[in-house]
């Protein structure tokens, strides 16, 4: 069977997006599925970002981790090597090209959307 890519997508892939990555990866690991890859890209990547600290954070209290994490500007190769993309708003959604395969959280989650948390507290990460 080919390898699907799924892609997540957020405005700096220091927060959101690595977050979701690194969870469907965990969760794709533990039913032992072969044939799907996680990535994650951001719409406004800065120069020399990191992960975020409290992102960070959370992963490792989840058992996870990403040291080598660096977040990636998305881009058209990125873009069409993904099966399928999904944005953390609707807005984002919106700023990309329409697509059938890119979705926004909302649509795969009943209508929830994953705010940015940059510049607030820990809870918000939460």
């Amino acid at each position: 069977m080919k390898r699907k890519k799924v892609l997540f997508i957020c405005t700096g892939n220091t927060c959101r997006s690595p977050m979701a990555e690194a969870l469907l990866r965990r969760e794709i690991k533990r039913r032992k599925i072969k044939f799907v890859d996680v990535a994650s890209a951001g719409l406004q990547v800065q120069k020399n970002a990191v992960i975020h600290p409290s992102s960070a954070q959370l992963l490792e209290e989840n058992g996870l981790s990403m040291p080598k994490f660096k977040p990636r500007q998305l881009n058209a190769k990125i873009l069409q090597s993904a099966f399928v993309v999904i944005t953390m708003t609707d807005a984002q959604k919106q700023n990309l090209a329409p697509d059938e395969k890119i979705y926004s959280m909302s649509q795969v989650t009943d209508g929830m959307q994953i705010p940015d948390p940059y510049g607030l507290g820990l809870q918000a990460y939460r």
